[in-house]
């Protein structure tokens, strides 16, 4: 035990010490460590040089050794796996006292919550390069170091109880699933760098593997599992409520959720983004089926049973973040259930309508758009009896458009149109 505690200390020592110029910016960062003991405030100081020199400098350069063929010489398979905690835990030590003064917290509380940024920050750094993980990396250190004083900020914000607990929770979650895959994302990309050179290719095509079933991954690609779609739908449905709260965060300087902004163009995007999203994700799956026919397991007799019920499906998942959208815009709206059932009539109809007419694409944006202009307010706070009236026309021009859209689709033949498009990655 004694020994391969000394061989993991003597590989971090190395980890650490990978750059030339390491232990001279060590020197420096003990410098202002140690004068934190006389004056707390360097503890500041010695946290910002660290974090810039670690995650900007250090990190990448650990991240490209620990995947290489040197590092799978100069370390075993449980020192690779150990070594990625090793560097979260000595990088949460040296970083408590500057935490612990900076926000008035006790030495626990900010050696915990310091735990948890550094393993999600880790678990971002050491996943495969992408551009989204790039993107990631890049905000993150313009949060954590480039710009330190928004923490003020936040800890005004994290004074109220119900939020601080909810923040330390969602903390909490997020550095588990950090901690479970740190240890794979060093195998995996070690995996994945001794395949052949010719098996790596660009593509801009989304290749369907490992879906729940062949025809949806044709259908909706890379993200036909339900999870990825509710997590997709839910980020969707958030994104202008979040983009709110931003700016009137940078105009107020308070954190407040849908705030009056006055912005006509944000206010009637609250759900007209998730409609325009749902029409995309309607166009774009019609437009796989002249590719994926071939593929579905129905006939063209049951092709649009087939289709009806995928849509059906997604738009269930659609409507669960919709709803609570819905009920978190006007907690207070006293006919919320009509409002629900106005919000999913009119989803319904905009499904059918394009499955019946499947190439008027800029008819039915037009019916959307001038739709959706009347805004929020008026749609989903409207009097009972007009709610009544645009439920019951909304559901009665589905079942309409239903009948319509089985005739056309069984009338349908893509046995000449068919392409090889999208065969490449089965």
């Amino acid at each position: 035990m004694f020994t391969t505690t000394k061989l993991l200390l003597k590989q971090l020592y190395r980890l650490l010490t990978l750059l030339e110029m390491s232990f001279i910016w060590w020197l420096f960062i003990a410098f202002f460590w140690l004068l934190g003991l006389a004056s707390p405030a360097s503890f500041g100081i010695a946290n910002f040089i660290l974090l810039t020199y670690y995650y900007l400098g250090l990190l990448p350069v650990i991240s490209r050794f620990l995947t290489s063929s040197y590092g799978q010489y100069f370390c075993s398979k449980n020192e690779l796996k150990l070594l990625p905690y090793l560097l979260v835990l000595s990088i949460s030590i040296l970083t408590l006292p500057g935490i612990a003064h900076y926000f008035s917290l006790a030495y626990s509380m900010a050696f915990f919550a310091g735990l948890g940024v550094h393993l999600i920050l880790h678990a971002i750094w050491l996943r495969k390069a992408s551009t989204i993980n790039k993107t990631l990396q890049f905000i993150l250190v313009w949060l954590l170091i480039l710009s330190p004083f928004w923490m003020g900020k936040v800890q005004q914000f994290l004074a109220t109880p119900r939020l601080s607990e909810f923040v330390f929770a969602s903390l909490i979650v997020a550095a588990i699933f950090a901690a479970l895959s740190l240890s794979t994302s060093v195998s995996q990309r070690q995996k994945s760098s001794r395949l052949p050179a010719q098996q790596f290719s660009v593509s801009w095509r989304s290749k369907p593997k490992y879906q729940s079933s062949l025809a949806a991954s044709y259908l909706f690609q890379y993200n036909a599992k339900p999870v990825a779609r509710l997590l997709l739908y839910c980020g969707i449905c958030t994104l202008v409520p979040v983009a709110q709260t931003l700016i009137y965060f940078w105009l107020n300087s308070e954190w407040r959720w849908f705030p009056e902004l006055g912005w006509k163009l944000l206010d009637n995007s609250l759900f007209a983004l998730p409609f325009f999203y749902w029409l995309y994700i309607l166009e774009s799956t019609l437009g796989r089926v002249k590719s994926a026919w071939l593929f579905l397991p129905q006939g063209r007799n049951a092709l649009f049973s087939f289709l009806e019920r995928q849509f059906l499906t997604q738009l269930i998942l659609l409507s669960l973040p919709l709803l609570v959208l819905l009920y978190c815009w006007r907690p207070e709206n006293p006919v919320y259930l009509l409002s629900a059932l106005m919000l999913c009539s009119l989803l319904l109809l905009l499904t059918y309508l394009v499955l019946c007419f499947p190439k008027s694409t800029i008819a039915i944006i037009s019916i959307v758009i001038s739709f959706i202009n009347l805004g929020p307010d008026i749609l989903f706070l409207a009097k009972t009896t007009t709610q009544l009236y645009t439920i019951s026309s909304a559901m009665l021009s589905t079942l309409f458009l239903r009948y319509f859209a089985l005739r056309l689709w069984q009338k349908r033949d893509y046995t000449k149109t068919a392409t090889f498009a999208g065969r490449q990655h089965v």
